[in-house]
Parts: structure tokens; C-alpha cells; sequence
């Protein structure tokens, strides 16, 4: 099953204008979500009764990668921390996230890794964990007019 993101980084992402049809949401700022199953035309000014409560939608991972990548140049991915362990007799990999912005020099476009103090010395960390901290961060770099 996909990954959902998380109420914070939901927040973040409707402050940043998101609003692309999505078959979850969360309520009032709750952990809980709601879903309708099904994400044609829905997406959550949809769900916003008004004067009621506050809707936050709630995409995969995934679907806010490719936002993030389609409407504002931002790569934001989970990257091997070359950490790797035996656990149980299983070889299990750690990642760190990993954020680039399409730039231009001249008449040249290309992604430049987008390196944060924060990110120097983080332990590594899950997939799931990793791409969460990469979506929050690739957000910031948004700026809404």
C-alpha cells in the first residue's frame, strides 16, 4: 500500500497550494484520515463544508513527489546512505534524503543537489522516513505569491 504523507508535511503542502484530486484526507488537523476510494474530481475544496472544519489533503508519497517534480522543478527522492547492516540475517540498506532544483545557467537547465546543514551527520534513516523528510524540505522551497 502506498505511503500516505504525514499531517505536517499535509499542512505544509496546502500553504504551498496543493490541491490535486486525492482519495484521502485528514480532518481539523487530526492524524485521522478519511477517504472517499476514489480521486476523479475530488480534491479538498471538495470536502471543506463551510465554517465547518479544516480539510487537509493527504497524497501518497508518490503524488506529491510528482507534483513537486511537474509543477515546480523540485527532485526530492530517498538515497542509499551506503549504511548497510545485517539484521536477522538480512542485509538491510539506511537512506538519507536527497532534494535538487532545476536551475539555469545561461541558456543551460539542469538539477543541482540542494545540500542543507541539517542534513550533514543525520543518521540514516528508513525509506519511508527518508522520502517524508525530502518531500517536507522540497516544499520549503517553494515560494507562494
Amino acid at each position: 500500500m502506498p505511503e500516505i504523507i504525514k499531517i505536517e508535511t499535509a499542512k505544509l503542502a496546502k500553504e504551498k497550494d496543493f490541491d490535486e484530486p486525492v482519495v484521502s484526507f485528514f480532518e481539523n488537523g487530526n492524524e485521522a484520515l478519511l477517504s472517499d476510494g476514489n480521486a476523479s474530481n475530488i480534491n479538498s475544496v471538495y470536502w471543506k463544508v463551510e465554517g465547518t472544519s479544516e480539510w487537509y489533503s493527504a497524497p501518497t508519497q508518490s503524488e506529491l513527489q510528482k507534483w513537486l517534480r511537474d509543477k515546480h522543478n523540485i527532485l526530492v527522492s530517498p538515497i542509499t546512505a551506503f549504511s548497510q547492516q545485517f539484521i536477522e540475517d538480512r542485509l538491510v540498506f539506511t537512506f538519507k534524503p536527497c532534494i535538487e532544483k532545476l536551475i539555469s545557467v545561461g541558456e543551460n537547465l539542469f538539477y543541482r543537489e540542494i545540500q542543507y546543514e541539517m542534513f550533514h551527520g543525520l543518521e540514516p534513516m528508513g525509506y519511508e522516513q527518508a522520502f517524508e523528510l525530502a518531500l517536507y524540505e522540497g516544499l520549503k522551497l517553494i515560494e507562494v505569491k
